[in-house]
């Protein structure tokens, strides 16, 4: 493939825009048609190493085919901004090119000039060009040996199974404890040495080992060891998530924020931030691009602004410091935690958390006590509905219940098509809208003789609808699942796909 330079591009756009006359002194001007470009879609989505781009044109004109010219022009830029160049992958009018490319976005253009006065005319689409990796449910597992790996449920309903397996040589070891999306991480290329962004995979066992993994190719990014300048003492993995335009990793130690994903950095941690000296599992995001956690090793309640800051939630009249957290939930500019008293265990409470603006302070609005009869208190799972409904999701004694924070009352869901005798392992409010049509589904994962099942359901106020319109099998049993989209955007909503 031959490299266009800007010169020649130069040269080319300005010999066009002169040789579509003659002297005009002369009033001797050249005969120009219009040339008019038809069959190219807005949008095309491919995959590197497997996919062919083909593309047959209509294009219509009074110049003849002998008069015409074709010139096929894939241009890479970072988020469409900043141009790398111009590459000619075609001068022939239907293009038929097997994509060898970088997984990323692209602009497509195609020029169309008359060799007999340079007039010329052109037509852009966009390219998404990814790999077997770069998009779908990514499903993390607990395997038969009680290790970790990822499978992974594509768009087309194909399963790549075993991925650490078939990618590292083997699982990684101890048992599930996360998986985060890391949209748009900043790392070292291994091949061309320079600093890029790329989407991974963070993903963390209770053995505190830790894997991050570029997601177009599995390449792996990190280890533990590798993630710091200086490895902190005790360092006890929790999760790895987007948060606006940057990636978090939360830890016994601290939280960590790399720079913003808008620029570029090798990715390598340095330091915690102040008021945020201890991290856990538990963490919601906040419409109005606030993070909120609990610091499990204080036992307090912090959040963070996109601003990159990290403030505690203070209220003298709702202390924390005698509890431990069982669950954070979120819906729009809500945060909700179910805390424990660990002195009496019987005592159980919903904190509900605010926040008025961007930039503004987190606020506890008010703490009640849950019922000593709610199958709250020796629930095993919980999830939160972020967007349709304010409802809390748990199972106890392998049966799934709804919360419904608006009336404080709880109630048994019914799920149709939910085989009996499987032990339910998971279950979440999956949703993104990186896709067409907009992922929101109620997704619950099973799990019986060393296989499980995800049985993903459409909700109608926040509830099971119908029969599941996606189910999925595979060995081992699942921790949670996530959905990779291909582009990132920095809105509030995108940190929620790493949930």
């Amino acid at each position: 493939m031959k490299k266009i330079k800007y010169l020649f591009l130069l040269l080319l756009f300005t010999s066009v825009m002169f040789s579509c006359y003659e002297d005009k002194s002369n009033y001797d001007y050249v005969s120009v048609s219009d040339i008019v470009i038809e069959g190219l879609e807005d949008t095309y989505s491919r995959i590197s190493l497997v996919d062919t781009l083909k593309i047959n044109p209509q294009i219509t004109s009074a110049y003849t085919e002998d008069e015409l010219e074709y010139f096929w022009i894939l241009q890479e830029g970072d988020d469409n901004k900043n141009v790398d160049g111009f590459d000619t992958i075609s001068r022939e009018k239907n293009l038929s090119y097997f994509l060898t490319e970088s997984p990323g976005a692209y602009d497509l253009y195609l020029f169309v000039q008359s060799t007999s006065n340079g007039y010329y005319v052109h037509s852009k689409a966009y390219l998404e060009i990814e790999t077997e990796y770069t998009r779908g449910h990514y499903i993390l597992k607990e395997t038969a040996d009680g290790n970790t790996d990822i499978d992974l449920l594509l768009d087309d309903d194909r399963m790549l199974t075993d991925i650490l397996l078939n990618t590292q040589g083997s699982a990684l070891g101890g048992a599930p404890r996360s998986m985060g999306i890391l949209y748009s991480k900043q790392m070292i290329d291994p091949e061309s040495a320079e600093k890029v962004k790329e989407n991974c995979l963070g993903i963390i066992t209770y053995d505190a080992n830790v894997n991050i993994l570029r997601a177009s190719d599995m390449y792996l990014v990190a280890n533990h060891d590798e993630m710091f300048y200086d490895v902190p003492a005790n360092n006890s993995p929790h999760k790895f998530l987007t948060f606006y335009s940057r990636s978090v990793y939360m830890c016994s130690t601290g939280t960590y924020l790399a720079n913003a994903t808008t620029n570029s950095g090798s990715g390598i941690l340095g330091f915690p931030l102040d008021n945020a000296e201890g991290g856990s599992d538990h963490w919601v995001h906040l419409a109005n691009a606030t993070l909120s956690a609990w610091d499990e090793t204080n036992s307090r309640f912090f959040y963070i602004t996109l601003l990159g800051k990290a403030t505690l939630v203070n209220d003298n009249d709702y202390p924390t410091d005698n509890y431990e957290c069982l669950f954070m939930g979120s819906y729009s500019n809500y945060a909700y935690a179910l805390l424990r008293d660990k002195t009496d265990p019987s005592l159980l409470y919903l904190y509900k958390m605010s926040v008025a603006g961007m930039l503004r302070p987190v606020t506890i609005e008010s703490v009640t006590q849950i019922s000593a009869t709610s199958k709250m208190h020796t629930a095993t799972l919980f999830a939160s509905n972020e967007k349709t409904a304010q409802y809390i999701y748990f199972v106890d004694d392998n049966i799934p219940y709804y919360y419904d924070l608006t009336t404080d009352t709880e109630h048994e869901l019914s799920f149709s098509g939910l085989p009996a005798g499987e032990t339910i392992t998971y279950i979440s409010n999956r949703f993104s809208t990186l896709v067409s049509p907009n992922i929101d589904y109620l997704t619950v994962a099973t799990y019986n003789a060393g296989n499980y099942n995800i049985y993903m359901y459409e909700m109608v106020g926040g509830l099971p609808y119908g029969d599941p319109v996606r189910v999925a099998s595979g060995t081992g049993k699942v921790k949670e699942t996530h959905y990779l989209g291909g582009t990132y955007s920095t809105s509030w909503t995108v940190s929620t796909y790493s949930r």
